[in-house]
């Protein structure tokens, strides 16, 4: 699964700290980099002198959750063997009627009792082996009375014909998954001219039941038959292959067959009116499934995915396993992506054009879904609590591909916002990668089961060297295909390769929490003709390793970079001091040089050392956070460092970091540079802005060069518009309405009617500076329109809609109010409807308005909107 957490948890870091003023998260389309937690706070006179060696702290930290129940592997009483499904849904009614044929043995002991996972069903008949069977059913299990006492050489064939309710589910989900009904009508009656009809499944974690009875536990597994039949105007989708179609009047009846066994919540079925583009890998299929008005664009959405199935299958050693892969795009999907086997669930935001496309691309998706294939799909987690045994690997997955395809600095940029997004997450939660102990299931989907393992897997990849890591891969997904696996399972294949014990590090990384928050400082002693690097462990003792073990190098740069020596070391202890012999003085000292392992770190570089490294240091990581520390606003003579990273040809992400150095903030209001270079900056970032390869890039120039408010400036943003990136568009339009709103009023009618959302939004802009009453109509259709186009285009338009009509004197507000109540709705991310409802509070006197306020204090669970309605 992809978890679009990734996404939204800078989002809900910036609401935390300020929850009425947050209209201005998505203002710039691409956010930079930031660091997390500052360790400059430390007391360094206390680590100079060791005296925090040993050192307790007996308070509990903000992050430690308390003890929470012990979540042991589902014990096996029986086995599934195979499932078939008849099954017909009922659009008019939001259900659907079928038969499940469930064919299952006893696992080991005889049993004379079966329980089964039926969720808010409708059960009708049971039958075993043919006879009927008594039961009962307490809305989430059907505990059913076999026959006779059957042992584990017997199998068991269960009929049971059942109505699925998923309206009847209770309402759960997580930050991952934002509901668990597991069967889903979109639509259903057509009401909606904005939205397809269609219905699609999500078991993950264990919804599957939700819509066909079964054991719903990752350990199990089996094949299946499904036979969906629907009006035949329909396209469905499911795993495996689709044998027969047969056709009756208006309804057509599908055959899909699963031959391989697979765990039931990777079971699914999509139906919707969707145009396939057909693609092949070797001698399978690779289709894709969008909706009309995409379907030209397949291909430049999915189109890398037979090279990325070859790339994988290359570099496990094991070849992609499956007889199909087929990707399908769903609208209002209850999390990212979904890896269901050969047949994945992308949400709707992957649906794009080819210029949308040039400013985010979904590759890591993409990426991470198929890798998924072979870490949760060929091998599958045993227990949740293993988790990170598909998660980790399949967020790895973005890294390896980004690191063939797009290059090592690309992939390196990536694992750094995979870094800050887990220590944006540690600050209130330090957790165990593999918990056995957790509240609920949903927990395990965060920033510690997906970017601390990827982080993790990669430190794993460079302890062990590439040969061996991918060696131990190979023999962890041979010696478990097709079957569950636990975290032991992984460390044994790695200790079957290298010959080594490595219980240290899966001790200290995969089963206990937290990570080295380290202090950093470097030197060298003349007199012993050293450099000398001395590393002080600070992490809480109580809850951490007290010394993480940590083997990486040193590297020493002499000659303006032109030399350099790497020292291999292995650190155990708390407080370690390195001493390198060295007849002369290093001109720059970096433990860790390629930043790979997972640490906070503080290292004791001066502004003259940032621009060393932007000078001489070739590796992406350490470059950035010399960027990062530099702060024109107080040291211009770095100034020259940075606008020569601008030209940086190997790093996209280098020269979008650098042009963000020249706007900054200070004292809550923002600034762009006016130094002494300021006209040579302002003719390279006019280049960069109408040169650059990379949108992103280009989109920043335009940005920051928007910020200098020069009114000459006007014919280079008109300019701009014939960018094909969206966000450029969009930025320059911005631009333009700033310096000149009657004449962005003037540019943005003109684009009233395109389709793009981004453009929508920038004209939006443009409409809510001009304040005219006459535009309501077109704002208020655009506002339900981007309630249909996803979470972030909806927050976008939703902040222009509320300032319009704040500020424009309106007649009647009583239609914006029913728009505004519309977002809530069908929005089901709690930042998506912030804005509404926060408008809502505003015009809490007009009728009806407070009731419906009272109303949603209720049944809003989210603390930040609760803030809202409470604070008004």
């Amino acid at each position: 699964m992809f978890d679009k957490f990734k996404y939204t948890s800078l989002v809900i870091f910036f609401f935390a700290l300020n929850v009425i003023s947050a209209c201005s998260l998505f203002k710039k389309k691409d956010k930079p980099l930031t660091e997390v937690i500052n360790l400059d706070t430390l007391d360094t006179v206390e680590v100079e002198s060791g005296k925090n060696e040993g050192k307790t702290d007996n308070q509990e930290p903000a992050w430690y959750l308390g003890e929470r129940p012990y979540r042991p592997t589902n014990t096996k009483y029986f086995d599934l063997i195979h499932t078939k499904l008849e099954i017909k849904p009922d659009f008019s009614t939001e259900t659907m009627p079928g038969i499940a044929t469930i064919t299952l043995k006893p696992h080991f002991y005889d049993q004379n009792t079966l329980i089964l996972d039926a969720k808010y069903m409708k059960i009708n008949t049971i039958k075993v082996n043919g006879k009927l069977v008594t039961y009962t059913y307490d809305s989430v299990k059907v505990k059913i009375n076999l026959d006779k006492t059957y042992t584990a050489d017997e199998q068991i064939t269960v009929i049971i014909d059942y109505i699925a309710q998923p309206n009847r589910v209770p309402v759960k989900g997580s930050a991952a998954i934002t509901s668990d009904k597991g069967l889903y009508f979109i639509n259903a009656q057509g009401k909606d001219p904005n939205k397809p009809t269609q219905l699609w499944t999500q078991g993950e974690t264990e919804a599957a039941s939700c819509w066909f009875p079964t054991i719903d536990s990752p350990n199990q597994r089996s094949g299946h038959d499904i036979y969906l039949t629907v009006n035949k105007k329909y396209t469905t989708l499911s795993n495996g292959i689709l044998v027969e179609q047969k056709e009756e009047g208006n309804w057509r009846t599908d055959h899909w067959q699963q031959k391989i066994p697979i765990a039931p919540y990777l079971f699914m079925i999509a139906v919707g009116e969707f145009y396939i583009t057909k693609d092949r890998w070797r001698d399978i299929e690779v289709n894709y499934y969008l909706e009309k008005d995409y379907h030209p664009y397949a291909k430049a959405i999915f189109g890398d995915t037979p090279e990325m199935i070859e790339f994988f299958s290359n570099r496990l050693g094991v070849e992609y396993p499956w007889d199909k892969y087929h990707q399908v795009v769903v609208r209002d999907y209850v999390s990212g992506a979904m890896e269901n086997v050969g047949a994945v669930i992308h949400g709707e935001f992957v649906q794009k054009d080819d210029r949308a496309l040039l400013d985010d691309h979904p590759f890591d998706i993409i990426s991470h879904e198929l890798f998924h294939h072979w870490f949760g799909d060929l091998v599958t987690c045993e227990s949740w609590s293993n988790l990170p045994l598909n998660e980790s690997f399949a967020t790895y997955g973005e890294y390896l591909w980004r690191e063939y395809k797009h290059g090592r600095m690309s992939a390196d940029a990536h694992l750094e916002e995979d870094l800050l997004q887990y220590l944006q997450e540690a600050q209130n939660k330090r957790e165990p990668l593999i918990r056995y102990q957790y509240e609920n299931r949903e927990d395990m989907f965060d920033a510690h089961s997906y970017q601390k393992g990827g982080l993790v897997l990669h430190m794993l990849r460079h302890t062990v060297g590439d040969k061996a890591f991918f060696k131990s891969l190979q023999i962890y997904l041979t010696k478990n295909k097709f079957k569950s696996a636990e975290i032991h399972d992984l460390r044994l294949a790695f200790e079957e390769v290298t010959g080594e014990d490595l219980n240290w590090f899966f001790d200290q990384w995969f089963l206990q929490r937290g990570h080295p928050e380290i202090i950093i400082q470097y030197g060298y002693d003349a007199a012993k003709k050293a450099a000398v690097v001395r590393l002080h462990q600070v992490q809480n003792e109580r809850f951490c390793p007290k010394a993480y073990r940590l083997k990486s190098f040193v590297d020493l740069y002499f000659e303006e970079g032109k030399r350099k020596n790497r020292i291999a070391v292995d650190i155990f202890t708390r407080d370690t001091i390195v001493e390198i012999p060295c007849e002369i003085k290093p001109e720059y000292i970096t433990f860790d040089p390629e930043k790979t392992l997972l640490m906070n770190a503080r290292e004791d570089y001066t502004n003259e050392d940032y621009r060393y490294i932007l000078r001489h240091d070739p590796t992406f990581r350490n470059r950035l956070n010399a960027l990062k520390h530099l702060d024109l606003s107080e040291y211009e003579a770095a100034e020259p460092e940075i606008f020569m990273t601008l030209s940086d040809s190997t790093s996209d992400e280098l020269r979008y970091q650098a042009i963000q150095k020249y706007a900054y903030e200070k004292n809550n209001k923002t600034f762009v540079y006016k130094g002494k270079n300021k006209e040579n900056v302002i003719t390279k970032l006019k280049e960069i802005a109408e040169k650059d390869k990379s949108a992103k890039v280009r989109n920043a120039a335009v940005e920051v060069l928007s910020m200098y408010t020069d009114k000459s400036m006007l014919p280079f943003f008109e300019s701009c518009l014939n960018d094909r990136s969206y966000n450029v568009f969009s930025s320059a339009l911005d631009a333009i309405v700033t310096l000149n709103p009657e004449k962005g009023y003037e540019i943005a009618n003109k684009y009233r009617n395109e389709k793009s959302p981004q453009i929508t939004i920038a004209v939006a802009n443009a409409i809510a500076e001009n304040k005219n009453p006459a535009d309501f109509d077109w704002m208020d259709l655009q506002m339900r329109r981007m309630v249909n186009t996803g979470d972030e285009n909806c927050y976008l338009m939703s902040e222009h809609y509320v300032r319009y009509i704040d500020n424009t004197k309106l007649d009647n507000k009583t239609k914006a109010i029913e728009t505004l109540k519309y977002v809530i709705e069908n929005r089901k991310t709690w930042w998506a409807k912030i804005a509404a409802v926060s408008a809502l509070t505003k015009l809490k006197k007009e009728p009806g308005v407070q009731e419906y306020l009272n109303e949603l204090k209720k049944t809003e669970t989210n603390m930040y909107i609760q803030m809202i309605i409470f604070s008004q």
